[in-house]
């Protein structure tokens, strides 16, 4: 899979958001580890705490790189993952009209990520397989949850025009519908969470 395709940083470039963390995070509580989680070194048992938002889907193989950066961890220790689900997809692409890329996207588990003329291919993951692969990669008491599921039920401008007119009833009412697992798929991400045995 080529993941980037146009406008990628050159090596070495600062990541904007790398330098802000530099600038921001407490030195003595973080460390700030840049690199590919694909290719990065990091000792085993290491860190109390792992994030990947909105990245995993990028890399080559995710289930594999998940079970890399659980070795990461202490025993104990979590991990959050943040990913785009597929269902919602789909289904924002069946509301939109566009039936053919729906099916491949569904057939493929693959998305593209588009912005300012930039595609990134990337993985889709409905919660059990994001659950499945959290297991497998050793975490336990593993959680998933959807989030954003009125951008499925109600579309993306009548979300936003939820959001302006009630703010307060639409994020209680995302935070109640984010809370239930049974939910999860329709979630435009899904965020799951698992603690090393």
């Amino acid at each position: 899979m080529s993941r980037i395709r146009q406008g990628q940083a050159a090596p070495g470039d600062p990541v904007p958001a790398v330098v802000q963390a530099r600038q921001r995070l407490p030195v003595a509580a973080f460390q700030l580890v840049e690199g590919s989680m694909e290719e990065v070194t990091l000792r085993p048992a290491q860190a109390e705490m792992l994030l990947a938002m909105g990245s995993l889907q990028y890399t080559l193989d995710p289930e594999a790189t998940l079970a890399r950066m659980v070795q990461w961890l202490r025993p104990g220790s979590t991990l959050v993952v943040l990913v785009d689900s597929l269902v919602a997809l789909v289904m924002e692409l069946l509301a939109a009209g566009k039936t053919d890329e729906a099916l491949l996207r569904l057939a493929t588990r693959q998305g593209l990520w588009l912005q300012d003329g930039v595609a990134a291919e990337n993985h889709l993951f409905d919660s059990a397989r994001l659950q499945r692969a959290l297991c497998q990669a050793g975490l336990r008491d593993v959680n998933v949850r959807g989030l954003l599921v009125g951008a499925t039920a109600l579309g993306r401008n009548r979300l936003l025009e939820e959001l302006t007119a009630h703010p307060a009833q639409q994020m209680a009412l995302e935070r109640q519908m984010a809370q239930e697992p049974l939910l999860a798929d329709a979630g435009k991400q899904l965020l799951a969470w698992g603690r090393r045995a």
